[in-house]
């Protein structure tokens, strides 16, 4: 009687087995239909808009396409050149980018109709027209535009478009700018490469085989090649300025409440502290300052979300010829960067003592238990939310590296840890809260770093601060979920909400090529920084800026000054 018992038991066992199994199989199925569906899609859009920009003449292609930002806003505002021509231009051009690159998602089809109404508005002699009238802009594509999906890389995602606007959106479409794209994204957000199962891997312009930075990696590559003039990102630990770093653009990352946030929570919905903010994205730094002047201009995101500070745009601040005390740095204390990012740096910093400004050496206090802040209080749950997203997708072999530790029980990374010679690999493994109790621990602590970082500018009367923008040039793809490590320099910034910028300053040389001879290697992210930088001569390589809260103009003051004397 029990051998028939167990067989019961057996044969229920391998039935359920069979039915999870199959399931699964089924849920795969459904998902690459998805994303089947998708390239259809992309393939009719893509068709539709060829059709739109074939129909502009060559010479005028040619005309507006040399034109630099101001000159192309010039020409708009005193009707010499149209909305649907300056569109139809940008769409040829992006497209062109994307050959390389594959930097795009989609290409909203109702652009056009933005720029005609935009045309036919401006055909009144009492029209007054926007400051942004006819300006095409590109768009992360995590950024809400309504009726268009926001998917973040995940294939389950699709076909749920969003019924709003993001409250920047809504901005942008108040100053007569024509979202006309959506660009690619790393899947789930957090990862500074840029590959997805629903768009796939876009490139770096200079090598197929790295990474344009991330999570706004479409953008970097899409504005570096010349397929957008202004393009806007968002930044939870880098996602902004390393893809500005890796292409040699301009980027900034306000602090958080300078934007509304409304309708667009970030990757993950509830994250308290670390959170995610819009920047723009462009050639010059002097672009995203015409687009910030213009955005805080006035209290429109104050009016539209009371949660945004009636702060409006300091032109004294700007304008202040004061010579500033900087705080710089070359060596974060968690991850030694790359040869070309320290001399850059020294660069600057000679730069800015001929311009009187006084600079001085700064340490980041306790730079392991920071990184290991930010890795704690990123996720916002221990990674509970992003890893549910992930088990129930298609993934791609990035995050099957990068996220599998998250599959482990909370012991098993502290036994994981406890085999672990390097102290900041060790730091950042034990990182993630097990509890609610050591979340709100993990919340304090960040609270706590935020005052003493700050404070201790404040006795030292210092300004700003001056430091290299990564710590690797652009990897191979895979690599950037294996090699957390160079994010230190950039997640420090938003742990801490300072408005920080990039600006390219200089490229990788031969001299810096054998400088990685004597690179340390002492752990696996050691060395394999040193060895992901190897074969970058021609790289771009730029510095960051970072400055308290409410001081982004100061930040964007010397950033625009750097930018002019090293370009």
């Amino acid at each position: 009687m029990l051998w028939l018992i167990v067989l019961a038991c057996g044969v229920a066992a391998a039935l359920l087995v069979w039915k999870w199994y199959s399931d699964r199989n089924l849920a795969r199925d459904w998902l690459e239909v998805k994303v089947e569906q998708r390239k259809y899609e992309k393939q009719y859009n893509y068709l539709r808009t060829v059709e739109n920009y074939k129909q502009l003449p060559e010479d005028v292609f040619q005309q507006i396409s040399r034109l630099s930002f101001d000159e192309l806003r010039e020409k708009l505002q005193n009707g010499s050149v149209t909305a649907s021509d300056t569109l139809r231009t940008y769409q040829r051009k992006a497209k062109e980018a994307d050959e390389k690159t594959n930097c795009i998602c989609l290409f909203f089809e109702e652009a056009v109709k933005i720029a005609a109404e935009l045309d036919k508005a401006a055909s009144n002699p009492e029209y007054v027209k926007p400051p942004l009238f006819g300006i095409p802009i590109s768009l992360k594509e995590n950024i809400k535009l309504r009726g268009h999906d926001s998917c973040c890389g995940f294939v389950r995602s699709l076909q749920t478009p969003t019924r709003i606007h993001s409250q920047l959106v809504k901005q942008l479409l108040h100053l007569g700018a024509v979202p006309f794209l959506q660009t690619n994204v790393p899947q789930g957000l957090l990862s500074y490469g840029c590959s997805n199962p629903v768009y796939g891997q876009t490139c770096h312009p200079l090598d197929s085989t790295r990474v344009p930075g991330g999570s706004s990696g479409g953008e970097g590559a899409l504005i570096s090649m010349g397929g957008s003039l202004l393009g806007f990102g968002t930044d939870i630990g880098g996602s902004i300025r390393t893809p500005c770093t890796f292409c040699g653009i301009a980027g900034f990352k306000p602090c958080t409440k300078r934007f509304s946030h409304m309708g667009n929570p970030g990757s993950i919905p509830g994250r308290q502290l670390v959170k995610s903010n819009y920047g723009p994205m462009a050639k010059s730094i002097s672009i995203c300052i015409e687009y910030l002047k213009l955005a805080w201009k006035d209290l429109f995101l104050h009016e539209s979300d009371p949660f945004v500070p009636p702060v409006k745009w300091n032109d004294e601040m700007f304008e202040s010829k004061r010579k500033l005390r900087i705080g710089y740095y070359t060596f974060d204390g968690f991850t030694r960067c790359a040869p070309a990012y320290e001399r850059a740096v020294l660069q600057v910093k000679k730069k800015l003592e001929e311009q009187g400004h006084e600079l001085i050496p700064f340490k980041v206090p306790s730079p392991i238990d920071a990184f290991a802040l930010y890795a704690g209080g990123v996720t916002g749950d221990g990674g509970y939310y992003i890893f549910n997203q992930m088990k129930t997708d298609l993934l791609t072999p990035e995050c099957k590296i990068g996220f599998n530790i998250m599959h482990f029980p909370f012991w098993v990374h502290r036994v994981v840890a406890l085999f672990v010679k390097s102290d900041r690999m060790k730091a950042v493994i034990r990182s993630m809260p097990r509890s609610t109790v050591e979340m709100r621990k993990i919340f304090e602590k960040i609270e706590s770093y935020q005052h003493n970082f700050t404070l201790e500018l404040v006795r030292e009367k210092i300004d700003l601060i001056l430091c290299p923008s990564f710590a690797t040039y652009p990897p191979h793809h895979g690599m950037p979920n294996q090699m957390v490590a160079p994010c230190s320099y950039t997640a420090l910034y938003n742990m801490l909400d300072y408005p920080a910028g990039v600006v390219k300053v200089t490229s990788v040389t031969e001299e810096d090529e054998m400088k990685l001879e004597q690179f340390p290697e002492d752990d696996d992210w050691d060395k394999q920084i040193k060895q992901e930088c190897k074969g970058c001569v021609g790289f771009p390589i730029s510095v960051q800026i970072a400055a308290p809260p409410y001081r982004e103009e100061l930040c964007l003051r010397i950033l625009r000054d750097i930018e002019q004397a090293f370009n």
